[in-house]
């Protein structure tokens, strides 16, 4: 079965049956999460932050309103805790560059 909308165009071409693409609200929802995530990256209380402001200012309109809310939690669950995984990596990286820099300039100017 195959996705014929241009969001999906780019995944049927290369999958080989084991990659899904999300909903147009789906991913609507991530961008949206994103955005936030970006305003609240380096505050302490980014999770919980982003977590509510999704879910106060996005209107998700869910196939299964059974499993709605427990899909998107777990979602956002999934989501967040990822851009705050790649997010730490990314400034422990420039912290640990920056160091060794002045490490290096700590050298040269030591006699």
């Amino acid at each position: 079965m195959t996705n014929t909308s241009t969001t999906a165009a780019l995944t049927n071409a290369k999958t080989r049956g084991g990659l899904t693409h999300p909903t147009v609200g789906i991913f609507n929802l991530f961008k949206h999460a994103e955005r936030l995530f970006v305003d609240y990256a380096d505050w302490n209380t980014v999770y919980w932050d982003t977590i509510d402001g999704v879910l106060d200012t996005y209107t998700l309109t869910f196939p299964c309103s059974e499993h709605r809310e427990e899909v998107i939690a777990q979602l956002l669950h999934y989501y967040v805790s990822m851009r705050m995984r790649q997010h730490s990596q990314h400034v422990n990286g420039a912290l640990k560059k920056q160091s060794q820099e002045k490490k290096k300039l700590a050298k040269l100017c030591s006699s």
